[in-house]
């Protein structure tokens, strides 16, 4: 969410982000101060309509549909691209970093 709210706030483009109730107050702020809207749900099973993934892929489609926004879900957890794009680019980069000389790994995710 952080770096699409920054991507959209560099280019001008509107960002609204459908985040879970259980994320951080911080993060929020921050995707606030890059000028993106949030809408903050219930956490919910991925089951259920109301799960933020589903809204937020709703709202998208309600803004094409009835609006005629052109509005765009990242879908950034089925998205292909988002594997892609750190198998090609952010692995190698950390590989060529260390000099291929890597003792332990330890790293903290969120969907990428």
């Amino acid at each position: 969410g952080i770096a699409l709210a920054t991507l959209c706030a560099a280019r001008g483009h509107s960002c609204l982000l459908v985040l879970p109730d259980d994320q951080a107050v911080e993060k929020q702020r921050i995707l606030r101060s890059l000028g993106a809207v949030v809408y903050e749900v219930p956490t919910a099973a991925i089951s259920n309509p109301k799960h933020y993934v589903n809204l937020g892929r709703r709202a998208a489609q309600i803004a094409r549909d009835k609006f005629e926004i052109p509005a765009v879900f990242i879908d950034q957890f089925e998205n292909d691209a988002n594997f892609d794009i750190h198998y090609h680019q952010t692995g190698p980069e950390l590989w060529k970093q260390m000099q291929g000389q890597v003792d332990a790994f330890v790293m903290s995710s969120g969907t990428g």
